[in-house]
């Protein structure tokens, strides 16, 4: 029968069963947007992060998305130059990190590399905040991130001017976390220009990574809204997958990580096509245990259930860089 509108936008009187849809679709709708907006909050937690302090030489550059982003630049050893001529390497942090935090990061994890497998002993490690993060403006999304990485990219491939070493350049690629599902982004970009990928406790895709944090309780309770969280996919298994055979990935995979179970780095080494991709489990780690991947990495003898080894990674990887043959 009719009834007095309820939101007072269809007129004077409407039909009860009207009103009622009118109102639920509106519930849904601000449902939708707050599930979307609350996820997005917990994947890029950007207002609960705090500028660094670092060691290394910090400069700016620009990308398609924005102009003057800041970058970090550490070297091994150490200087004030932007051109040089070690081994350059992108990297990528987690959620949690702005550009200082993820170089020192990045340096834990270099350290194991540096002469594994007869890789270079100097490097030159890239890093930058992503969108929205200190002290980058901007909104992060798998757009923006994948725009300011690729031009970070470019930018560690044209400082790498020594001529010395001819041959086609190559940029070491790796993160951690979220930091791996935006460097097999960039990778996707650039597989032509790879020496090898290196990850950290990556996700599958973004919706599993999601319903594995919920749990099956709360992936029920989520399902009507779950399509607004994966309106940005994050699909790490087809970027990994679309990545040339010959570029060598490797990754970690702490046994107990709680965050990122490890059904899921299996999922992403499963989903390579790389010759050379190796799976290293680390026992006893979670999400963050850095020193005991750093530690798995450069263990000899290490290595995942088909046989191949970080040293094997790392050879190969070794063989994609024109430096590795001038040493």
């Amino acid at each position: 029968r009719p009834m007095p509108c309820i939101c007072g936008c269809c007129g004077p009187k409407i039909k009860r069963w009207q009103g009622c849809g009118a109102c639920w679709a509106i519930v849904y709708c601000v449902a939708c947007l707050a599930a979307w907006l609350g996820h997005h909050s917990l994947i890029f937690p950007s207002w609960a992060v705090e500028a660094q302090d670092s060691q290394g030489f910090t400069f700016d550059f620009d990308s398609e998305y924005g102009r003057g982003r800041k970058g970090v630049v550490q070297k091994q050893p150490f200087n004030d130059i932007l051109t040089t001529d070690e081994t350059p390497v992108v990297f990528f942090g987690g959620n949690g990190m702005e550009l200082y935090a993820t170089q020192d990061l990045a340096d834990i994890m270099l350290l194991s590399l540096g002469g594994l497998g007869g890789l270079p002993q100097s490097y030159a490690s890239y890093s930058t905040s992503y969108p929205g993060y200190p002290p980058n403006s901007g909104w992060p999304s798998r757009s923006s991130i994948t725009q300011d990485g690729v031009a970070l990219f470019d930018l560690a491939l044209a400082n790498m001017t020594n001529p010395a070493y001819p041959g086609l350049q190559r940029v070491i690629v790796g993160g951690w976390s979220l930091g791996c599902a935006a460097a097999l982004q960039v990778a996707s970009q650039r597989p032509e220009l790879v020496a090898g990928v290196l990850l950290l406790s990556p996700w599958s895709t973004l919706a599993e990574e999601t319903g594995a944090f919920v749990g099956g309780l709360g992936s029920v309770l989520l399902w009507p809204v779950s399509w607004a969280m994966g309106l940005d996919p994050w699909d790490s298994l087809a970027a990994v997958a679309s990545l040339p055979a010959d570029v060598p990935v490797a990754i970690l995979s702490p046994q107990d990580d709680t965050m990122i179970p490890h059904s899921q780095h299996r999922a992403v080494f499963e989903a390579s096509n790389a010759h050379r991709r190796v799976l290293i489990p680390v026992p006893d780690a979670g999400h963050r245990s850095w020193g005991a991947m750093a530690t798995a990495l450069k263990t000899p003898g290490m290595e995942d259930p088909s046989g191949s080894t970080a040293w094997q990674w790392a050879k190969d990887v070794c063989e994609r860089l024109p430096r590795c043959g001038a040493l």
